[in-house]
């Protein structure tokens, strides 16, 4: 965002640079109508807010395609505004979130809302961003908006998707077993307890080693993964291994696994 004295000053200056062209042009001849068609600018599209970026349960995990939609405080007022409206400065709204889950507009100062939404998830707006300092945001008629200026540039929102979460994709290793599961999982639930592993009908003593995890942005003391490795004391190599996974696996959205999963890997 940018306030406006600072784009009267923006313009002005523009306007003083095309009149000194215009007059070394008429200093060297060039017809008056050849001059006119440097036309004086139009008030300049600046602004980097709100922006940020759509994520699912850590901030690494972004969501491309999201649906991000920009409301303004008019009077009180939630009010949609129109793409190419120019109280965004002729940006589209609602916008969709690239591969980085990115996304930002340009506004003037104000009262803004955004809201996020992709199908399979929960809806979210920026009220759930814990990270902007309540000096930054205004109360009104029981909505918390973001208030420009100050820039708002770090207007992460989550999206929760409450599917049951599956084994994606399991590996036998040297050194036991690496299991990638289709959410970020709650780490608490992510132990022996809910895993077995046996070589011929024996069971493998194994540890669980989380391979990415990670904090919620929402909530730093909690953490969860997605990728674990069910390590083993001895080295496997060739090892028949029977894995299974209990239903007490549970993704960051609290969404037990549907079905006890069971593989034999070698």
């Amino acid at each position: 965002a940018i306030n406006d004295s600072y784009q009267a000053t923006i313009q002005k200056e523009q306007e003083m640079l095309i009149d000194d062209i215009h007059r070394i042009f008429q200093k060297n001849g060039t017809s008056s109508e050849d001059c006119m068609k440097l036309e004086k600018p139009v008030k300049p599209k600046v602004g980097i807010d709100p922006s940020g970026y759509i994520y699912e349960a850590v901030a690494s995990n972004r969501v491309q395609d999201a649906t991000v939609t920009l409301y303004q405080n008019v009077s009180g007022t939630k009010t949609a505004v129109a793409s190419g409206d120019s109280s965004i400065f002729g940006s589209a709204n609602p916008l969709t979130t690239d591969a980085d889950g990115h996304y930002e507009w340009f506004v003037p100062q104000g009262l803004w809302l955004v809201e996020v939404s992709k199908a399979g998830y929960d809806n979210n707006n920026s009220q759930s961003c814990t990270n902007i300092a309540n000096a930054d945001k205004q109360i009104e008629n029981g909505i918390t908006w973001l208030k420009v200026l100050p820039p708002q540039t770090a207007v992460n929102i989550g999206l929760v998707n409450k599917d049951a979460p599956y084994v994606k994709n399991i590996v036998a290793t040297a050194d036991g077993v690496e299991i990638e599961f289709s959410r970020y999982m709650d780490e608490t639930t992510l132990i022996p307890a809910n895993f077995t592993l046996k070589s011929g009908g024996s069971d493998v003593s194994f540890t669980v080693e989380k391979r990415n995890s990670e904090a919620s942005p929402t909530a730093p003391e909690t953490f969860y993964t997605s990728r674990i490795l069910l390590k083993t004391a001895a080295q496997t190599n060739g090892t028949q291994l029977a894995v299974t996974v209990s239903t007490g696996v549970t993704s960051y959205a609290g969404t037990t696994a549907g079905a006890t999963y069971s593989n034999t890997l070698t």
